[in-house]
Formats: structure tokens, C-alpha cells, sequence
């Protein structure tokens, strides 16, 4: 037993499962547990002899952990614990979170320091894991809004009812000049108010069945202009949430020459029917 352990404490030490080192003020590994060394990979004799020479991994792990205990007691600081990669005899790497704390004696003051070694390579591989398919969902969203940029229909990408993408082609549709004019601002702006009725019905529509289905409305452009639009909206996942896609075109000019075709046609059948009833009489 150390001088200045108890029972209780080299028990909670042999039976802890993470790893630990007791070790002195120069850096002498005095006692290890058998947590430490199944990480590790060496047996408590050739951790407390200092027998894994070959592979220095762990010795510059201790002589890190000592020099910062050292310069942290010396400032009056606490022990800040930081994470090595440690060489495995297996030539597996492991990423390991040191921590220390000053033992001390009652009568003697400092007599070392516990180190506890935590393994968190799987933590560390996930968040690996987790950053490369964040990445790839990073490049397919560029890639998909490098494709909207460059698309002739309007697109607008909106979130609770509020924008958050628009593209040029939108830009132009409604008579902004910057996305800065159009993002942020709620599409019962953009709707004009005569169909907020639709537009109610159908949100109403996708709460309670999922479907959303094509629309025609009449929008509301920045200068105060009203265009006839038509389109459909899909729902994807923009920057980390659920948004609506709205793909929509401007038919207002189609409209109007389908109204002006049809004034045309009943100009053209008054016309006829009158010459018909002239012919009669």
C-alpha cells in the first residue's frame, strides 16, 4: 500500500474499469490497475517496470501528463485533461482522454498524481463517421442549389412558412433585386390576400394527409405588381430541417392571351350569329 492511500481507496483504484496510474512527482509509474492495462496492452509488471521501451507511446503520454501538472501546480490552475493518440502494441491507435489530480499526503503535502485513462476512440470514430456524412449532405446540398441557381422555373425554399433560399429566377419573378429583399419574409406576404383562403387549406391538407399537390395563386410581387403563378412543392431536408420546395412559373401573360383568345372567339360567334340573323330577316 502507498503511504498515503487508504483500504478504500487502492479498492475503488484496482476496481475501477477505467484506467488508472498512479504516479510520481518525477514521473515514476508507481501502481497501475488492471483496467489500465487491458487498455493498454501490457501487464501491470511491464507498466510499473517501465518495460515497453520499444513502444514509447505511453512513456510520452506520462511525461505530457507530468510536465502539464507540473506547470498547472506551479500556476496555482487546475489540471486540464486533453485527449493522446496512443500506439497499441497492436499498432491499433487509440485516442485516450487523460486526466490528473494531485495526491496528497496530510503530513507531506504532494506525493504524486492519479491519472485516469478513458478510451474514446469509438466516440471518436463516430464523430469521424458522423463529419464525413455531414460533409456528402454538405456536397449534395451544394450541388442541389447549384442546380436551383441555374434553373429557369422560380424556387423557393421556405421553412414554417418563412423563406430561406430563393433563386435568381424568383428573384426576377417577383421584382427583387437581392435574396437579401425575399429571405426571412413569410409567404402571406408573397401570396396575395385574396388567396390566403387556398393557401390555408392547403397547409391544413398536409397536417393531415401529407399531401401538398400542385397550386395556382396569385402573388403579390415587391413593387406591389400581381402575377398569376402555377407550380408544385416537394419537401426535403434544407440545412439540418424539414423545408418546402416551391417550384413555380409565371402564367400571367398566358392567362391573359388565354382571355384574349376567348374574347376573340366570342367576338368572332357574335359576329357570325349576327350576320346570321341579318341574313334571316
Amino acid at each position: 500500500m502507498l503511504p498515503y492511500s487508504s483500504p478504500n481507496h487502492d479498492f475503488a483504484f484496482e476496481q475501477s474499469v477505467i484506467g488508472m496510474a498512479m504516479v510520481s512527482l518525477d514521473g515514476t509509474i508507481l501502481k497501475v490497475n488492471s483496467a489500465l492495462c487491458d487498455l493498454l496492452g501490457y501487464t501491470q509488471q511491464e507498466l510499473t517496470a517501465g518495460a515497453p521501451q520499444e513502444e514509447n507511446s505511453f512513456r510520452e503520454l506520462l511525461n505530457r501528463v507530468v510536465q502539464n501538472a507540473k506547470a498547472a501546480h506551479g500556476l496555482q490552475q487546475s489540471l486540464i485533461p486533453f485527449e493522446y493518440a496512443y500506439c497499441h502494441p497492436s499498432d491499433r491507435e487509440l485516442y485516450l482522454n487523460a486526466r490528473c489530480s494531485v495526491e496528497q499526503d496530510p503530513e507531506q503535502g504532494p506525493k504524486g498524481y492519479l491519472v485516469q485513462f478513458e478510451d474514446r476512440t469509438l466516440l471518436r470514430q463516430l464523430m469521424k463517421q458522423l463529419d464525413q456524412k455531414e460533409q456528402k449532405l454538405n456536397e449534395k446540398e451544394h450541388s442541389f442549389l447549384q442546380l436551383l441557381e441555374g434553373l429557369p422555373l422560380s424556387v423557393l425554399i421556405t421553412k414554417k412558412g418563412f423563406v430561406h433560399y430563393v433563386n435568381p429566377a424568383a428573384l426576377r419573378l417577383v421584382n427583387a433585386e437581392h435574396p437579401r429583399d425575399v429571405l426571412g419574409i413569410s409567404t402571406d406576404v408573397i401570396v396575395d390576400a385574396s388567396y390566403h383562403n387556398a393557401l390555408m387549406k392547403r397547409r391544413a391538407k398536409y397536417a393531415e394527409n401529407g399531401e401538398l399537390g400542385s397550386f395556382n395563386y396569385l402573388i403579390r410581387c415587391l413593387d406591389g405588381q400581381k402575377k398569376m403563378v402555377t407550380g408544385f412543392t416537394l419537401i426535403i431536408n434544407y440545412e439540418g430541417e424539414k423545408a418546402a420546395v416551391g417550384i413555380f412559373k409565371d402564367i400571367t401573360e398566358q392567362l391573359m392571351e388565354e382571355d384574349r383568345v376567348m374574347q376573340s372567339e366570342k367576338l368572332t360567334t357574335a359576329g357570325q350569329l349576327a350576320a346570321g340573323i341579318a341574313h334571316e330577316i
